[in-house]
């Protein structure tokens, strides 16, 4: 998104913040992206703490998904973004029932 190798059409920014779509892609790398990367690499050395923030990250992805289709012309949600939003959900889901069990 950010580099624009697969170009996403322009008049979806209509509207927007955005001239381009760079500092939303770099925004996705870095809050989804890293806060996920980060989760990640909690549940696999403090479990406790990973769960926690598997909930934070999920949470970002759905804050994510939610933004996108508010501010986007784009004309409906898309497959992509219900897959993702679903993920998100399961994030936030496991980590609650992992983190509090």
């Amino acid at each position: 998104m950010a580099t624009g190798l697969d170009p996403l059409p322009q008049e979806w920014l209509v509207g927007t913040p955005f001239d381009t779509f760079l500092l939303p892609g770099l925004l996705l790398a870095v809050l989804v992206g890293g806060s996920t990367a980060i989760a990640t690499y909690a549940m696999a050395t403090s479990p406790q703490a990973g769960a926690l923030l598997s909930v934070v990250a999920g949470g970002l992805l759905m804050a994510w998904i939610v933004i996108e289709v508010l501010l986007l012309n784009q004309p409906s949600w898309t497959t992509t973004e219900g897959i993702y939003f679903v993920i998100g959900a399961a994030m936030v889901i496991l980590g609650v029932f992992h983190g509090w069990s």
